[in-house]
């Protein structure tokens, strides 16, 4: 690995420790100004035409995201109006997360990366801002958290159908996971650190799947030619579609029950059909990439994807049963 790359990881990981460590606004917003400069830094080490225009893409959004965070902080100091500041810092989250309505960038710019940046961004990069929400989310902003729920429902259950690129569907994805984070974290933010850690041991191995077999798209299957590759894939599709006895079940579980308590029955009826819409292109990916699949020779295995296939469906289990235990 390049010593820029390592250098610039350092400062990633150090901004995320600075913002996630104390609850002060300025050490908040200095936490994610050093993680997007870290980010830019990164995404320029592969200069091509699609990553520079999704790199000017990431930096006006995020800018926007980290004016209006500075804006609600000067305010909040200067007591004009606490619960408006909240709402503005809430705000500037949400375009920070690309979670709906502010979602409007996240599409485009994951699908012009490559899969090293692309994995930084939906997993790294989501764990400071969405921390820094819990910090946030009271029943003051509960306006603000119901509308990114039901934004949420539509971008993220239909943005994904009738996608035939893999990279736009997992940004929807994340739309969809990140949205849920922050709804349960309205009612409990135990539960909401939980869902957080079990859907970054979800969505990781997929992500590794994909970058592995370097698939760009659901016609793109000449790497997932053998059997024992698409058996991990498939495995990790449908645990992230929330299929039982994988973990993301319990995902899917922990919504519900926590909605079950808080919402109408109509509404939680509306919520569970669209969540279907999720696992339909989860499936759908494993559906086309088997079919084209067919027509290619079987490819042998190596001794490394012999070991990530066995380990695979044992991380995915082994939350499960973790799950169970704490009994959510």
């Amino acid at each position: 690995m390049p010593p820029f790359i390592i250098l610039f990881s350092i400062t990633l990981i150090s901004g995320t420790l600075l913002a996630i460590s104390r609850r002060h606004w300025l050490y908040n917003w200095a936490g994610l100004e050093i993680i997007m400069l870290s980010f830019l830094a990164i995404l320029q080490f592969n200069p091509q035409n699609q990553t520079s225009e999704a790199a000017t893409k990431y930096f006006i959004t995020q800018s926007v995201g980290s004016i209006l965070f500075l804006c609600a902080g000067i305010s909040s100091t200067a007591y004009l109006n606490n619960q408006l500041s909240t709402l503005i810092f809430v705000g500037a989250i949400g375009i920070k997360l690309g979670i709906a309505p502010f979602h409007f960038w996240l599409p485009p710019v994951v699908s012009a990366l490559s899969w090293s940046p692309l994995i930084i961004l939906i997993i790294w990069q989501k764990i400071a801002p969405i921390l820094i929400l819990f910090n946030l989310i009271s029943w003051k902003t509960r306006i603000m958290i119901l509308l990114i729920r039901t934004a949420r429902l539509l971008v993220g259950a239909l943005g994904g159908i009738g996608q035939s690129q893999i990279r736009p569907i997992l940004a929807f994805s994340s739309i969809s996971h990140i949205g849920w984070i922050a709804s349960v974290s309205l009612f409990s933010k135990p539960i909401a650190h939980f869902y957080l850690v079990l859907y970054i041991i979800i969505i990781f191995p997929l992500l590794y799947l994909l970058k592995t077999a370097n698939a760009s798209s659901l016609l793109n299957t000449k790497n997932f030619a053998s059997t024992n590759a698409l058996i991990s894939l498939g495995l990790t599709l449908i645990s992230i579609g929330g299929i039982p006895p994988f973990s993301g079940f319990i995902l899917k579980w922990i919504r519900i029950q926590i909605l079950v308590i808080n919402v109408p029955l109509i509404i939680l009826t509306l919520i569970v059909i669209l969540s279907l819409c999720n696992l339909f292109y989860y499936l759908n990916i494993l559906y086309s990439l088997r079919l084209a699949s067919l027509a290619l020779p079987i490819s042998h295995e190596t001794s490394k994807n012999r070991a990530i296939i066995i380990a695979l469906p044992l991380i995915l289990i082994f939350s499960v049963n973790i799950s169970l235990f704490l009994n959510i």
